[in-house]
């Protein structure tokens, strides 16, 4: 079964290879595909399916990867109602002022600068084998302080794409540029975090699987030991490798991801704010409201009274 391969050239201008796309999806199935350009995905709220790197991945609010040229994905909402930003690119975008840098962000994209965007599948010269399967330089889940610095970036591209004064092509190129320097800062914090080695990508490896028991069991009551449990790890140990590597406490993890959901079903409107409390883990009313103000900076009622945000009609959604 073959493969489609999306072209720049159908939807991007030679002079500007750049297209920003936002949307709200609560039911999204992408067929598996590839591009000759680059995408950056970004989850703004709720949480979805991500098909990388041969993984069924679910991914949240915070989580953002890079797609180099040529790599097979595709991104399912599964129902679920989700907040993406999409961004596509050619690396001539942004190469000049990213040279600086080095084997992080650079290196991944321009991972398929082998390949001729002209042809309808990538030579064999073009480095994507062994490189496709590494998920820790193409995804990171940003902390809670960091994905608002990354949360403005997308805005300030929305806005400068929305209202087109001039000069917003530099602005739009300049922000690119520091959400990229962003993310190759945090990929060296990786690196340096990860001098392990093997060892380390196998602690990675299990976190991966209890961020993913987290997400499809937030529900429950989720300890800490039962995390460490899953790791094969002593609690202790767990504990303060899951927040060095990820960057955000196992209990933190489970609260953003609980409160998530919270914000999915405050939205559908077919709840009490008390069997949404208990719906998504919480066994009292006061902790719920109390950890979802710390994560939103709203109580849930004042949430659901805010809910009066429509996307754009100029931003382009995602096909």
């Amino acid at each position: 079964m073959s493969v489609q391969v999306m072209k720049y050239k159908t939807f991007m201008e030679e002079r500007f290879p750049f297209k920003f796309h936002f949307g709200n999806y609560p039911k999204r199935k992408q067929d598996v595909h590839m591009h000759d350009y680059v995408q950056l995905i970004y989850v703004m709220r709720g949480s979805c399916r991500h098909f990388y790197c041969d993984r069924d991945l679910v991914i949240s609010k915070g989580d953002l990867f890079m797609i180099p040229p040529w790599v097979e994905h595709s991104v399912n909402t599964d129902g679920h109602d989700a907040d993406i930003v999409m961004i596509d690119f050619l690396p001539v975008l942004v190469n000049e002022k990213l040279a600086g840098f080095t084997q992080t962000v650079m290196a991944w994209m321009n991972a398929g600068s082998n390949a001729n965007p002209d042809d309808e599948k990538p030579s064999s010269e073009a480095p994507i084998e062994g490189q496709t399967a590494n998920l820790r330089g193409t995804w990171l889940h940003f902390s809670p302080e960091k994905q608002l610095l990354v949360e403005q970036l997308l805005l300030d591209i929305a806005d400068e794409l929305k209202h087109k004064e001039k000069g917003y092509e530099f602005s739009i190129q300049l922000n690119l540029v520091k959400l990229l320097q962003l993310m190759d800062r945090e990929l060296g914090k990786q690196d340096r975090n990860s001098r392990e080695g093997r060892a380390n990508r196998l602690k990675q490896t299990h976190f991966d699987q209890v961020i993913k028991y987290i997400a499809e069991n937030y529900m429950k009551d989720i300890t800490l030991e039962q995390g460490a449990e899953l790791a094969n790890m002593a609690p202790a140990y767990f504990s303060h490798q899951f927040k060095r590597t990820t960057g955000t406490a196992f209990i933190e993890r489970l609260h953003e991801t609980r409160i998530e959901r919270a914000k999915e079903l405050i939205i559908g409107d077919q709840l009490s704010m008390t069997d949404i409390c208990y719906e998504v883990g919480f066994h009292h009313l006061s902790h719920f409201i109390r950890t979802f103000k710390k994560k939103t900076g709203l109580t849930p009622t004042a949430y659901k009274k805010s809910l009066s945000y429509a996307p754009d009609p100029e931003i382009t959604p995602f096909c």
